[in-house]
């Protein structure tokens, strides 16, 4: 897409500039010239040069002039990462007719709930070499398996406060299969697990043990996940290493980039202890993308007409 643009070039000249390079003929660029530029949304500023359009709005125009060349094969190329929700529900929509019609589209993403929701088969690259081809989800678990970081944190690195009758001395992310992980798609079981040294008995602990999530870019607390709440250790706990698991089933955060605190009874508190990103994944059917601004945590719903 956008091939051969021109920056001096208004956007209608490099519509039909376009259209010609990508094998339309002038007569048909002709004929779908209004349903180009209705699609894209850049009427206003069709005789604009479009050295002053933004990134968003020349892909805009480049994936309507290209939708609408009726090609055999259809290369779309992260075009969901630019442009506001309408258009990016447009382009959805243009990549499922064309699949419909029999054609091929070849859509190359880091969106794993595009990927999972619009595609048949996955091909996995890695710095220009074939890693894997096959079926959906098993190529994405794949992908996440070795594209994630190894979800250990390096304790000589905190920053603690606390009492110090007990002490955090390791934590890590395990997933469901207890991998070290960092890399979760919405809907996985996500696993936290911490060793904890006490040094004195205690027949009560004076606060909860918790762990605690903070969406980074927003710097907003999103869950808290208490000892309490579960009856853990509420009889109080002997001196001694005590290695702990806390997991989170079916995880619904929205995709972005979180930090984890690990609190012991205020005897020890670590923040940024780890940290962990949330990809989109298929357990909605939306293709577009999921925003923070819309909520911070995802839940299936049941919707229906009532007569």
């Amino acid at each position: 897409m956008g091939t051969g643009f021109h920056p001096e070039l208004t956007g209608r000249e490099n519509v039909y500039l376009n259209g010609v390079i990508l094998g339309m003929k002038k007569t048909e660029v002709d004929r779908k010239f209004d349903e180009i530029v209705e699609f894209s949304g850049v009427e206003k500023f069709l005789d604009t040069p479009v050295k002053r359009y933004s990134s968003g709005m020349m892909v805009r125009l480049a994936f309507s002039v290209a939708a609408h060349l009726e090609p055999e094969i259809l290369i779309i190329d992260e075009v969901l990462a630019v442009g506001d929700s309408v258009f990016q529900k447009k382009c959805l929509g243009k990549m499922h007719d064309v699949a419909h019609q029999g054609r091929t589209v070849l859509f190359v993403s880091h969106n794993m709930g595009a990927i999972s929701n619009l595609c048949s088969s996955a091909i996995w690259l890695d710095q220009g070499r074939l890693m894997d081809k096959g079926e959906i989800s098993t190529i994405i678990n794949k992908y996440l398996g070795k594209s994630s970081n190894a979800g250990i944190s390096d304790s000589s690195l905190w920053k603690r406060t606390g009492t110090g009758e007990a002490l955090i001395t390791s934590a890590r992310l395990l997933d469901a299969e207890r991998n070290d992980r960092s890399l979760f798609k919405m809907g996985e079981n996500i696993v936290f697990e911490f060793d904890v040294e006490f040094f004195e008995d205690h027949t009560s602990l004076p606060d909860d043990i918790s762990v605690t999530l903070t969406r980074t870019d927003m710097a907003v607390r999103v869950l808290h996940l208490s000892s309490r709440d579960c009856g853990f250790f509420e009889n109080g706990v002997k001196r001694g290493k005590y290695k702990i698991s806390v997991e989170l089933p079916e995880c619904m955060l929205y995709p972005g980039n979180y930090s984890v605190a690990l609190w012991v009874a205020g005897y020890d508190y670590v923040q940024d202890v780890l940290s962990l990103e949330i990809l989109q994944s298929a357990v909605s059917q939306r293709s577009s993308k999921f925003y923070s601004v819309n909520g911070l945590y995802y839940s299936p719903s049941d919707w229906k007409l009532v007569e």
